[in-house]
């Protein structure tokens, strides 16, 4: 593991870690267009699609600049089950690509398929911090200060779990997600490969530190087990421009004696409606053995049969006029408890005037009777 992609594993590792609203949200709940994942789920009975195509550029310079143009198509499907915590999620990347082998003489171009990812697994809501503290993070109906201030409650996040497994089926052509396997040296081919199952563990956390940005963090263990497991990280803010614009920027890291890099990624996306949005972004590496650069255009669409959205719809509003009910007999009990008051202050003070006047008339009277008997 290089220096700087240590550096930043254990980094994201204290993120995610840190203490850093309801599962089911009116509006979709999209983990594109970056790699990281979102500690909610899509909610129970959701089935959400999340598609994306990708062009990428990849050149080796310690190959002889031997290069490698892709496309591909990344989907993942994700369906909420049992609990509103739980979803499923079948994450795939089909990649076509031509090789083009500088290192071989003359220079050769093959073209290649598989799939790059084929991972199934499961996720799990461990803590939720909007329900930990239901009271301080209901609305104030009366002050758009209050429900916009910053706390510090919000920086503790949420916090899920994932577990589950890469079913290799195209370990021959991209083992270890290793793009340039296929390139001879003195005449000898690589005999990399990969188990065709392996495990993948990782832990994901999600903060709304402020009303209008959201942080995430994961931390994974990858292919365990085999002869070359990976690190790796993802750190990802987004920053709601409108209730339909987005956008967001992304660091990942990865480690393992077959491939390490670090990945940028910077892109936007629009909300269609509730149940449908669009993105694009680009990105690329730091390195260059091999380069990378990217650009990507996708959609999440998802079918909605939340049982509950009514319920709960309808539990939130009766809440909020319970509260708002609430909040207006305390305002009318004030101003009748203020006028009480007004009012004994009044016949205190109209009281205090007459003793004061009744005084003043007693001692011009005594003055009077006192002239009296001096006459």
């Amino acid at each position: 593991m290089t220096a700087a992609i240590r550096y930043f594993f254990y980094t994201a590792l204290f993120l995610s870690l840190h203490p850093v609203f309801s599962q089911y949200t009116e509006f979709i709940n999209s983990n594109r267009p970056g790699e990281s994942f979102g500690a909610y789920s899509v909610g129970k009975n959701v089935l959400q699609f999340e598609v994306g195509n990708r062009v990428e550029f990849m050149k080796h310079e310690s190959y002889n600049d031997s290069k490698v143009v892709a496309y591909g198509i990344d989907f993942v499907v994700r369906y909420g089950f049992w609990r509103e915590e739980f979803e499923v999620i079948w994450e795939a990347d089909f990649q076509i690509d031509q090789l083009t082998n500088r290192v071989s003489f003359p220079t050769r171009q093959d073209m290649r398929s598989g799939f790059v990812k084929n991972t199934i697994g499961a996720k799990y809501l461990l803590f939720d911090p909007y329900k930990q503290e239901p009271k301080e993070r209901e609305p104030d109906l009366r002050s758009w200060k209050a429900n916009n201030k910053f706390r510090w409650s919000d920086l503790l996040p949420a916090v899920s779990v994932y577990a589950g497994f890469n079913l290799a089926v195209s370990r021959d052509t991209y083992p270890y997600n290793d793009f340039f396997s296929d390139i001879t040296i003195l005449g000898i081919n690589s005999d990399l490969k990969e188990p065709i199952l392996s495990p993948k563990i990782a832990v994901g956390a999600q903060s709304h530190f402020l009303p209008t940005w959201v942080a995430v963090a994961n931390i994974s263990y990858n292919r365990i087990g085999t002869e070359f497991p990976e690190l790796g990280f993802v750190l990802t803010a987004t920053k709601n421009l409108n209730p339909r614009w987005s956008v967001y920027s992304e660091i990942q890291g990865v480690s393992s004696d077959v491939y390490a890099d670090m990945l940028i990624r910077a892109g936007g996306a629009y909300m269609l409606n509730k149940n449908l949005h669009a993105e694009a972004s680009i990105g690329g590496n730091l390195k260059s053995t091999p380069s990378r650069t990217f650009v990507n255009f996708g959609a999440s669409y998802r079918l909605d049969y939340h049982e509950d959205e009514k319920a709960d719809f309808a539990k939130y509003k009766k809440r909020l006029e319970r509260k708002k009910a609430k909040d207006k007999k305390k305002a009318k009990d004030k101003t009748r408890r203020d006028r009480k008051k007004e009012l004994k202050k009044k016949r205190k003070d109209k009281k205090k005037a007459k003793k004061e006047e009744d005084s003043e008339e007693n001692e011009e009277n005594d003055d009077d009777e006192q002239d009296e008997e001096n006459k």
